[in-house]
């Protein structure tokens, strides 16, 4: 059985694409999906494996945490912030003096509140992803000055350990690349495993 912890930034992606095709009928639905593969694919390949996952293969068994949907809202709300600096024509070159003038309207709050809502009714709450919040402080400390992890990565790394996840979903290049010499976990990015999915007639 493949033990899996998924990233903040899957479960993202998955949540802005459902959202997009939120109200869509099936053709427009096909066609949302069909542009989100060609333009952004990982966000694409992240959706469509949250989608498998709602299935509960037995083959497979998933871990998130608290803190990576904390993180979720986090990634959320800078798409956001992105989005509402190129609609008024504002260099993203200012992107961290403008996220942190920015204030979220109260409907993108509240929308941002169900998701998570949802995502817990639909995944936590029916046991096809589990939470993992157990951390081991040494093994932060030991990611941070070893490999130069941001503390929240660190975190999360830290709980795929202790609950023995061979695989960490993420489409975090950096992640990735910084993690590449140690052996406890493999950083898997969300093409790779949907390829794996699709190699094996699963999705």
């Amino acid at each position: 059985m493949g033990t899996i912890f998924l990233d903040a930034n899957v479960i993202a992606d998955w949540m802005l694409v459902k959202l997009s095709l939120k109200n869509l009928n099936n053709p427009k639905k096909r066609q949302t999906l069909a542009k989100f593969m060609e333009k952004i694919p990982k966000a694409y390949h992240s959706y469509k494996i949250l989608e498998f996952v709602r299935k509960h293969h037995p083959d497979y068994f998933f871990y998130t945490s608290d803190l990576a949907l904390m993180e979720v809202v986090s990634v959320i709300f800078e798409k956001y912030v992105i989005d509402e600096m190129v609609n008024n024509g504002i260099s993203l070159k200012y992107f961290g003096k403008y996220r942190d003038e920015i204030k979220l309207p109260q409907d993108a709050r509240r929308e941002i509140h169900y998701e998570i809502f949802n995502f817990r009714e639909l995944f936590v709450k029916n046991e096809k992803i589990n939470l993992a919040n157990d951390i081991s402080y040494h093994v932060c400390k030991y990611l941070i000055s070893r490999y130069n992890l941001r503390t929240p990565d660190a975190f999360l790394i830290s709980q795929a350990n202790k609950c023995k996840c061979k695989e960490f979903i993420s489409s975090d290049d950096k992640l990735s690349q910084m993690l590449k010499r140690y052996n406890k976990i493999k950083i898997v990015k969300p093409k790779t495993f949907y390829d794996e999915l699709c190699i094996k007639r699963l999705i």
